[in-house]
């Protein structure tokens, strides 16, 4: 098993003198939460050290007072939805590294101000320098060509309907 695959911990089950604390799927489930709990306060944190944009006047005590119920939930929903229970688990270094840069990139965005604009025929019209087109002409044709990917193999593996279904169930 290659470095980039290998868990960090055991899935599961947990078990004390032979008694079953917590099914495999409990497991995994507290170890997605504890991880992306670390990854929020990190990620938190690192926003702040390096000034990117933020509401200054939301701490990580807000976050957990007043959102922390809805990121549990979207967590389950997630956690259900991708079938994360079946995989291998989610302490693995291929794992970490895939989420760590997709938040970096996201909160990293707000450092290019030519992307701080809205999609309105305004906009469009009369503010959007070349930039915001060019990176719209390269990421259009990119997430089409994902989605596509995705439906040509939900096709071929006769998954359409469940995966359509699962989609509107997320929203």
């Amino acid at each position: 098993e290659s470095l980039l695959h290998k868990n960090w911990l055991p899935d599961g089950p947990l078990e004390y003198r032979n008694v079953i604390l917590l099914e495999t799927a409990g497991v995994k489930f507290f170890k997605f939460l504890i991880w992306t709990v670390i990854g929020i306060v990190l990620m938190h944190y690192l926003v702040e050290v390096v000034d990117w944009e933020r509401d200054e006047k939301y701490t990580l005590t807000d976050m957990i007072l007043y959102d922390g119920n809805i990121i549990v939930l979207d967590m389950l929903v997630f956690f259900v939805m991708s079938r994360l229970y079946r995989q291998q688990g989610i302490d693995t270094l291929s794992w970490v590294l895939t989420a760590w840069l997709s938040t970096v990139c996201t909160s990293w965005e707000t450092n290019f101000k030519f992307l701080q604009v809205s999609v309105s025929l305004y906009q469009m019209h009369c503010v959007w320098s070349w930039k915001v087109w060019v990176f719209g002409i390269i990421m259009i044709p990119l997430v089409g060509l994902i989605v596509w990917y995705h439906i040509s193999y939900s096709i071929q593996h006769d998954l359409l309907v469940r995966k359509g279904m699962e989609l509107v169930m997320c929203i």
